[in-house]
Parts: structure tokens; C-alpha cells; sequence
């Protein structure tokens, strides 16, 4: 896997494991909030082709509490995102009503198997209002909107959120039976430009209004890097490991007007690969060098010599650019490729 995104959550196929974040952090989620993740199901084979339509319920996250009476139903749920037993992805918000159990529900489309997907929601709550007025789910990138109907939100502060479980009213769990990776909460709803803009890189910790932020890369607790939310595995019949990621997680480099920098392209695999430069930069905006020699268009994809390469910026202000590279050995080349977006600036 090229790129900064290494290794990621593998959650099991027969469910049992998730991780819980603390309560704080439920704490100071405020009402307007987003979540993103990148996840990818393996998926069962149907007629040759895998696919997510399993028969499972599969919660991407969740926070949920007891009802009055002592147990769950979906209508006293805060939210759950996940993928239906029909393979459609699903964000509800329970409005505490029957039979209308949902103050939103948005089903927007199908989660395709053996496919890294980006998935997010967005919630928008007016100031002073208890209710939200509208939220957004995004498929890789693309929004899709609902308002809120009707009842109240279950707001619920104080439990914890839960990546990969959900238990509602037929009384058993919903696990995450794949992978997950690069899992972010927002303290504000995140408009389509805003999704698409940081989706395919990776962000700085300390990134206005990012709340908390998970690499899921290593450790024996699931790390923020923030540093306030540190996650805790949950195992029963099974556990949570980590695996390679497949996720393209590109990264942003800086240089000045007609400034060089030397860029250490990142990636870690199970066996040796070579690095090789798939598309060079606008050559407007700067130019691709390795060894003291240009990478042209007509030049690509290039197999570099390491993992370093050398841009060169254009005799301008202001710009921005992007290369992308993979990882290729003598099993082939990797499915995707990882962005490197170069701005030209102070």
C-alpha cells in the first residue's frame, strides 16, 4: 500500500469485536457534527460476484442508549450509520415516536464488495434548536440530503459511540464484518467542498474543527491523534487486528516560488514493490525530478530508482498541482494510486 495511509481496522467476519470511544468524546460532540471513515467489506460471493447484500446488518458507527422500558428499538437511537442486509448503505436518527421511528433516515445508495469506499454524514443543527435541520450522507464525495420529519432527537451525551456495533430492537448486536480505516469526527457539519477537499489526503491534527482522529495504523488502543479520545477493543468471539490498508491516501506538500523540495514518498507492503510515478505535475506550476533529470508526461508511469523524488516550482506566485504514484512488483501493480497535491505559495 502506497501513500500515508498503512495499515487499517479488520474487523471479523463473524462479528463479535468493535471498539468504544469514551464518553468524552460523546461529551463534546456537538449537535452540529460530521463523521467520515473509508471502509471496504470483503462480501460473500453471489452468482460469481461478491457482494454486500449478506443478510447482515453491518454498523460503520453508532451511539444508542436503554430505552424507558429497558430495552432497544430504533427510535431512541442518536444515530447509526451503517449497511443494510440489502447492501444499501443507511443513516437513521431515531425521533422517539412510533410508528414514525425515524426524524431522519437517508439510504442513498448501494456499498459496492472488495472496494474501498469513503463514506461520511453530516449534521446540521441551528443554534438554540434541540432538533437537527437537515444532514447529508456522502458516497465518495457525493452528498445526499434529508431534513428532519417529525418527534425529537435522542440526544445522548453521556454513552459511549461505537465503531463497528449497533443494538437495536430484534435484541442482537449489528457488527462491522470488514475493514475500516481513517476515521475522523468533525465538531461542524461539512459541506460537499469541504468532504471532497480533505477525503483523499491526510489531515493535520491540530486542523481547525477536527474533534478527533483515528490512523488506525497500530496499538493495543485505538489512538487519537488528537490526543483526547483514545478508543478501547471490544473482543467477544472475535477480535479486531489490523491489516494492510488499501485506502489511496494522498498527503500536501509546500514550496515556494521557484523553490525545490525533496519528497519522500510513503508506503509499507508485505513484500518488496518499486515505486512508480503513474502522472507528473502541471508543468506550468513545476516540474518532477529524480537524479537531477525531469519525469515527463510521455515518460510514465517511471520506476523510480527509491522512494524520493525532487519538485521544482515554476517562476510563479501561486499555484497548485498534483502527481500520483503506485506500488508495482513482479505480482503487478497495485489497484489504485496515491495523489500528492503540491501548492506553490506562501
Amino acid at each position: 500500500d502506497t501513500g500515508t495511509s498503512y495499515y487499517a481496522l479488520r474487523f471479523p467476519d463473524s462479528g463479535q469485536a468493535s471498539v468504544t470511544l469514551p464518553e468524552s468524546l460523546s461529551t463534546d460532540l456537538p449537535s452540529s457534527f460530521s463523521f467520515e471513515a473509508w471502509v471496504m467489506l470483503p462480501g460473500t460471493v453471489a452468482n460469481g460476484d461478491p457482494t454486500t447484500a449478506d443478510g447482515f446488518y453491518k454498523t460503520i458507527v453508532s451511539r444508542y442508549a436503554v430505552r424507558p422500558d429497558g430495552t432497544y428499538h430504533n427510535r431512541y437511537a442518536d444515530f447509526n450509520f451503517q449497511v443494510q442486509k440489502t447492501g444499501n448503505i443507511n443513516f437513521f436518527m431515531g425521533s422517539g415516536l412510533s410508528p414514525n421511528f425515524y426524524g431522519i433516515i437517508i439510504t442513498p445508495a448501494f456499498l459496492p464488495a472488495a472496494r474501498w469506499t469513503h463514506l461520511a454524514f453530516s449534521v446540521y443543527t441551528p443554534d438554540g434548536s434541540a432538533n437537527p435541520e437537515y444532514a447529508t450522507v456522502y458516497v465518495d464525495g457525493v452528498p445526499f440530503n434529508g431534513t428532519w420529519k417529525n418527534g425529537d432527537r435522542q440526544l445522548r451525551q453521556d454513552v459511549p459511540i461505537h465503531l463497528g456495533a449497533y443494538l437495536n430492537q430484534d435484541g442482537d448486536v449489528k457488527w462491522w464484518r470488514g475493514f475500516m480505516d481513517e476515521v475522523r469526527f468533525w465538531s461542524e457539519y461539512r459541506t460537499p467542498t469541504q468532504i471532497q477537499d480533505s477525503m483523499n489526503l491526510a489531515v493535520d491534527a491540530n486542523t481547525p474543527n477536527l474533534l478527533a482522529y483515528y490512523h488506525c495504523d497500530s496499538g493495543s488502543i485505538l489512538t487519537d491523534e488528537t490526543r483526547n479520545y483514545d478508543g478501547q477493543f471490544v473482543s467477544g468471539a472475535g477480535s479486531v487486528t489490523y491489516q494492510l490498508s488499501g485506502v489511496k491516501l494522498g498527503f500536501e506538500v509546500m514550496v515556494g516560488k521557484q523553490g525545490r523540495v525533496d519528497i519522500e514518498l510513503p508506503g509499507v507492503g508485505e513484500a518488496p514493490f518499486t515505486y512508480a510515478i503513474e502522472s507528473v505535475p502541471d508543468p506550468s506550476v513545476g516540474r518532477l525530478m529524480v537524479d537531477g533529470s525531469i519525469i515527463f508526461s510521455d515518460n510514465v508511469p517511471f520506476n523510480l530508482p527509491s522512494n524520493m523524488v525532487t519538485f521544482e516550482a515554476a517562476d510563479i506566485e501561486q499555484g497548485t498541482t498534483t502527481f500520483t504514484y503506485y506500488g508495482t512488483n513482479e505480482n503487478g501493480r497495485e489497484a489504485g494510486s496515491t495523489p500528492v497535491k503540491v501548492i506553490i505559495g506562501v
